[in-house]
């Protein structure tokens, strides 16, 4: 029979956050987990993993205990998402008296409104592109293109951050206090970078980045001035094995 457990917020669940066999909703108080599609998971081992959660039978959209025979809940009407789309972070004590400290779920979603427009002067800007991008932007753009902007590789791929946006391939990126944001992408609930570094215990200066494929925390180490001799001596190591500039 169909079951779920429900703990309450800001009850993080850290121990289940990596199980694809788990999904979970969520609303203003609670967080709710139950197994995933055709997934076989026993109440009995869950509890064994999550002892301060409530566990329900649902039955007829009903929720009851086990062992008990009456309802003592509606089901929850709640969108399921896997666990690993959901990041359970708990915000730290508000800076206003008009906040309260409070849990949020924090995801990343499609952001379908719309361009936020152009940057404030001085405010850095980012670009998710290519290793090859930079080759070829180094090698025939003035050094004044890029004067004053840093870049991290992966492989292939490169982060590049900066006073402008470069002539080149890529995803942009919205940045704010080092935490870099995909556009088209955004944070849901709406949570401030200050927020979002202290809770992920992000170092000064490291950047937090979001995107499609989830939040990641590049070390500010990373990085190095974005010139025509560190885009190649780069290459040059990627070539040879090495992923980091």
């Amino acid at each position: 029979m169909p079951w779920l457990a429900r703990l309450t917020l800001p009850d993080p669940a850290h121990a289940i956050r990596d199980r694809s066999d788990l999904e979970a909703g969520y609303d203003a108080t609670y967080l709710y987990v139950r197994p995933a599609g055709s997934a076989s998971v026993a109440m009995a081992d869950l509890r064994r993993t999550l002892p301060q959660a409530d566990y329900f039978v649902v039955e007829r959209e009903r929720l009851r205990r086990p062992g008990e025979r009456l309802p003592v809940a509606p089901a929850p009407n709640v969108a399921w998402h896997p666990l690993n789309e959901i990041l359970p972070i708990a915000t730290p004590a508000a800076r206003s008296v008009s906040v309260s400290p409070a849990a949020v779920v924090l995801r990343v979603v499609q952001d379908d409104r719309g361009d936020a427009g152009g940057e404030a002067d001085g405010q850095t800007v980012g670009l998710l592109t290519t290793l090859a991008e930079l080759q070829t932007l180094v090698a025939i753009a003035p050094i004044v293109r890029f004067a004053g902007c840093r870049f991290a590789v992966d492989g292939e791929s490169a982060l590049v951050l900066g006073p402008q946006r470069l002539p080149i391939r890529g995803h942009r990126l919205t940045v704010v206090d080092d935490v870099a944001i995909e556009d088209g992408y955004r944070l849901e609930p709406a949570v401030a970078p200050e927020t979002v570094r202290a809770v992920l215990d992000v170092s000064p200066r490291d950047i937090v980045l979001v995107s499609g494929d989830g939040v990641e925390v590049i070390p500010a180490t990373a990085f190095v001035p974005l010139t025509r001799a560190n885009v190649a001596a780069t290459a040059r190591r990627t070539q040879f094995g090495e992923v980091s500039a």
